[in-house]
């Protein structure tokens, strides 16, 4: 196990990421199946929650790790 994840870790050191800005993010075509027809009332709820879990996300992952 401990082999697989060193791996998947020098792979993510080794690829070249590029930012994503939010609007870039929402601009995906995956919203567009989440949310079909988002009215201003849902896009912001789903902006707000998109957010919170990006907030979260370094204690989560170190809680992993």
């Amino acid at each position: 196990m401990v082999d697989i994840i060193e791996d998947d870790r020098e792979y993510l050191v080794k690829a070249e990421l590029s930012e994503v800005n939010l609007d870039q993010y929402l601009a995906a075509s995956g919203w567009q199946v989440l949310f079909p027809k988002p009215g201003e009332a849902e896009h912001a709820i789903a902006r707000a929650s998109l957010h919170r879990s990006l907030e979260r996300l370094p204690s989560v992952l170190g809680g992993l790790v």
